[in-house]
């Protein structure tokens, strides 16, 4: 294990802690799964599920947990989409099914699960707030016949991959003086392992706000890049609705001032301007200044 591996584990703060308080929704009679979502309200995933000839599954003896988005979460470019292409409708619904029951007494924090779909979720614990993948649980324990519903917040994507994947694929490009710096500094192989980490990510456009030959003197010395980096990087998965305002140790051994206002988040004083990016080992948050 290398140094900046080890620094990263010592530094950790990832538990597993069990579920303490959420809005549940035990019935006192159940149904199958469809007629559960059905009497959640969560008629577009009843839909979609109908599209994919999945009436079946919900209805059958196999046991599922189905983490059903709320109606109002779906925008008209995610159902086109899906509406369009058989297969990513089908991994899309498989993505928000375990093929087991899980009530909300078996969630722990910073752990993930695997999904139908293949593909592992990750599940977290703020205080009274439970997130699957950085969506909140609105109601757990809804419970059927054939398994369990959870209502989520919003729908959510299959990463592209871990971190580095992730930054990779921005459909934007906004991270490329980052990814070469997250390579010089010799970060690449932590970054993409089991983690968890949550990366405050600056733009491109933030390394080109540096003052001239900043960024230069950095890529010339690999040691001082790392910490810099570094000090970006948190040793657990900090979704948006796990943020608050405090102080939160680095990877580099000091810690970052976090402020969350009417006005949005600032991490030591830089915007973060797009929250919640999913990886497979953690999540990103893009900020508009290198910190």
């Amino acid at each position: 294990m290398n140094k900046l591996a080890v620094l990263l584990l010592c530094v950790s703060v990832a538990v597993a802690t069990p579920l303490t308080k959420v809005k549940t929704g035990r019935q006192t009679k159940a149904g199958t799964l469809l007629q559960t979502l059905e009497e959640a309200g969560c008629f577009v995933m009843v839909d979609l599920y109908t599209q994919a000839n999945y009436l079946d599954v919900l209805t059958g003896t196999d046991v599922y947990t189905v983490f059903a988005p709320e109606d109002a979460s779906f925008d008209q470019a995610l159902l086109d989409s899906l509406l369009a292409d058989t297969d990513l409708l089908t991994n899309f619904l498989n993505y928000h099914m375990v093929a087991a029951s899980v009530t909300s007494d078996a969630l722990q924090n910073d752990v993930t699960v695997a999904t139908v779909q293949g593909s592992t979720i990750r599940t977290n614990i703020y205080g009274q707030i439970v997130t699957i993948n950085g969506a909140s649980v609105t109601t757990a324990d809804l419970m059927a016949d054939n398994g369990v519903v959870h209502v989520i917040s919003r729908p959510n994507q299959i990463p592209a991959g871990n971190i580095p994947e992730v930054l990779t694929a921005d459909a934007e490009g906004r991270f490329t003086t980052l990814l070469t710096a997250v390579g010089v500094a010799g970060l690449g192989e932590t970054l993409s392992g089991e983690g968890p980490f949550t990366l405050f990510a600056p733009t491109n456009a933030a390394f080109d706000a540096l003052p001239e030959g900043v960024l230069d003197s950095l890529l010339a010395d690999p040691e001082a890049l790392g910490q810099v980096l570094l000090g970006h990087v948190v040793a657990s998965t900090v979704f948006g609705a796990g943020v608050t305002s405090g102080e939160v140790p680095t990877a580099a051994g000091d810690n970052i001032i976090i402020v969350v206002s009417a006005n949005g988040i600032t991490v030591d004083g830089a915007n973060v301007i797009e929250a919640d990016l999913v990886a497979f080992n953690g999540v990103v948050h893009v900020i508009d200044a290198v910190i």
